[in-house]
């Protein structure tokens, strides 16, 4: 709605999460972890995104070798938090318009695929398998499909591909979470 925003801040390798509050320009920490130490710092966490409610966002950090997804309820001020499986990393991740899942760009054995998270049941599933990074998936036609982008070839989902050259460029391709199809709708072509 317009009305929060999160952002994050990683100095010398100490992670804050906050909430800031747009309409009265005020900030809430919401997270505070790692001490500042002069050491290599990884930027990529945390990482973000609000529940279609705007009444909610959760967030993702790695502790110990173990990635946590907190979820925090802005009205109530409440932290909760669940360990995600059978992941290394999520590099990025958004809500569907029921609130009830969320796509993950997540890796696992060194390769980048996109994944359904099912709050309920906290459970997730694997929709791509292969060599090809999957990358920023985002809810389309009303969460009936997950658009994203990737340096895949060609738009069929295989789990074994031969070794080729893989295209820096990316193209947005569409996965239909209804008939899940080894088939994907290509969006753009990148000569």
């Amino acid at each position: 709605d317009g009305k929060y925003a999160v952002y994050t801040s990683n100095i010398l390798g100490q992670i804050r999460v906050y909430l800031y509050d747009i309409e009265r320009g005020k900030r809430k920490k919401i997270h505070k972890m790692q001490h500042k130490l002069d050491r290599i710092v990884d930027r990529t966490y945390p990482v973000t995104a609000f529940h279609p409610s705007s009444k909610a966002f959760s967030y993702i950090i790695e502790k110990r070798g173990q990635l946590l997804m907190y979820n925090y309820d802005i009205e109530s001020g409440k932290r909760t938090s669940r360990e995600l499986f059978q992941l290394d990393k999520v590099i990025d991740m958004s809500y569907a318009q029921d609130g009830r899942r969320m796509a993950f760009s997540g890796v696992r054995n060194g390769q980048s695929d996109i994944y359904l998270y099912y709050a309920v049941g906290n459970r997730q599933e694997q929709l791509t398998n292969d060599i090809y990074d999957d990358l920023h998936p985002e809810f389309a036609n009303n969460g009936q499909s997950i658009i994203f982008s990737s340096n895949r070839t060609d738009d069929t989902l295989r789990t074994r591909v031969p070794f080729e050259y893989f295209p820096v460029e990316k193209d947005i391709f569409l996965f239909d979470l209804e008939d899940r199809s080894s088939t994907l709708t290509r969006i753009t072509n990148t000569p």
